[in-house]
């Protein structure tokens, strides 16, 4: 709207002197935006914030293990999601949205305090833990190698 009312042909000192206000103001916008954006995640979703260095762990299991199928806590589907489709050159399907984990998964992204029953219950071993939030993985016992 500031935009549409800018581009409007004024000649007049007047008329000059709001394009420049409006031109002025929109640059203090922008500027005010991208100085306040994150890279790594949204201040309302700071448990969204290790998750990067959660999926590079996971290709790890995708291009050494062969595993293909990762359940996740709901919290964390989108963002998995994003970085799958981002790197490409995993083997990973789709991380399904759902707030039931399945149990017949072999590797599972979790929120360590949330999901600590859920972790107990299927005997899962912790072998990564976020730097900043709960999010772990969770794998079980004596997860096979992929033959070659």
């Amino acid at each position: 709207a500031v935009g549409v009312i800018a581009a409007i042909p004024i000649e007049s000192r007047m008329g000059r002197a709001s394009y420049y206000a409006c031109v002025t103001m929109s640059v203090l916008f922008a500027l005010h935006f991208v100085f306040s954006m994150r890279l790594t995640y949204f201040g309302e979703w700071r448990y969204d914030a290790d998750v990067k260095k959660v999926y590079g762990a996971l290709a790890g299991y995708n291009h050494d293990d062969c595993v293909d199928r990762v359940a996740s806590n709901w919290i964390y589907t989108a963002s998995l999601n994003f970085y799958r489709t981002l790197s490409g050159r995993e083997s990973f399907s789709e991380f399904p949205p759902g707030f039931v984990l399945p149990e017949d998964a072999l590797v599972y992204v979790l929120h360590a305090n949330l999901d600590r029953k859920f972790i107990d219950a299927q005997k899962l071993t912790v072998v990564f833990r976020g730097e900043s939030t709960d999010a772990v993985i969770a794998v079980r016992p004596g997860l096979a190698r992929c033959r070659q």
